[in-house]
């Protein structure tokens, strides 16, 4: 059985993966797209795009049902009732990417490696737009307990840099999305 989360986390790595497989720059290429926490040496991967039900750092990025009014996240684009009665609920599934780039093996300079983690988090947010579409990415995904996919909002994206001078630099950034969902019992 295949829950609505894994299906959503899934597709939008294989949809990442296609824009990223269009990149001709070795520097700008992604070695680790993938759902959960990093595996290896960051150093080594240089550019990873990790993938997140929730925030992986606790920060207070929850499912949630439609009508709760948390941050009014909800209210952006849409308008529903959270449940009806005799019918299903809506539910906000939330998702981070992360973006990690660690450039301290490629040794670039500070302005080159802020273009390319720019570019990258550029990326990942087109194949969250992309998915936004009708007919393809995540729009109406339906998974074995009768939830389905209705919408994909992109929320926000901070950004945190390290490392340093000369050209030992790490920049991190969290693209925050959620995606509407209707179960119907």
């Amino acid at each position: 059985m295949n829950q609505i989360n894994d299906l959503i986390l899934d597709k939008l790595a294989d949809d990442i993966e296609a824009v990223f497989t269009a990149v001709t720059e070795s520097t700008e290429q992604a070695s680790v797209i993938r759902p959960g926490r990093l595996q290896q040496n960051p150093v080594k991967a240089v550019t990873s795009i990790l993938l997140f039900q929730g925030d992986p750092d606790g920060l207070m990025w929850d499912d949630s049902l439609v009508a709760e009014r948390e941050n009014a996240l909800d209210r952006q684009y849409i308008s529903v009732p959270s449940f009806e009665i005799g019918g299903g609920d809506f539910w906000w599934r939330r998702f981070v990417a992360e973006v990690q780039y660690f450039g301290v093996k490629d040794k670039q300079m500070r302005d080159e490696a802020r273009r390319i983690a720019n570019l990258n988090v550029g990326r990942v947010q087109k194949a969250i737009r992309q998915s936004m579409n009708q007919g393809r990415g995540l729009q109406g995904l339906r998974d074995d307990l009768g939830e389905m996919t209705i919408m994909v909002l992109p929320v926000k994206v901070t950004w945190t840099q390290g490392g340093g001078p000369p050209a030992s630099y790490i920049w991190r950034a969290k693209v925050k999305f959620q995606v509407l969902t209707s179960l119907d019992y």
